[in-house]
């Protein structure tokens, strides 16, 4: 438990700067991978990447406006509770360490995506 305390406190410290560096990196994977082999014909990037973009500051910069205005954000004291009663399902099946950290920021990613797929499968 003292390991999982401590990467807390290492993802705590450094949160804007290893969330800033996964961003990144995954942008250039996607970036180089739609370089490569683009899914669609047409030179649409010159307007896409730029409105993506913004979309992607608009929303970092609400959502640091939030969690500064609200520092008692629900979910996060939710989390934490959670995680004091030693719920969870990572927890329940007793993984520790670097590879309960490694599997929740896959599962995270893969429910983002999930999300991401969703939002084009729904009409607007």
């Amino acid at each position: 438990m003292e390991i999982v305390q401590s990467m807390a406190e290492f993802v705590a410290r450094n949160e804007p700067l290893l969330r800033l560096g996964c961003f990144l990196g995954m942008l250039l994977l996607m970036a180089g991978a739609e370089a490569l082999r683009p899914r669609r014909a047409g030179p649409d990037r010159g307007f896409r990447w730029p409105v993506n973009l913004g979309l992607v500051l608009i929303d970092t910069l609400a959502v640091r406006l939030v969690a500064w205005a609200l520092p008692l954000f629900l979910p996060v004291l939710a989390a934490g509770w959670a995680q004091g009663q030693g719920w969870g399902l990572l927890p329940v099946l007793g993984l520790d360490g670097w590879l309960l950290f490694g599997i929740s920021i896959l599962l995270l990613d893969l429910a983002i995506y999930a999300q991401h797929v969703l939002f084009h499968k729904v009409p607007s």
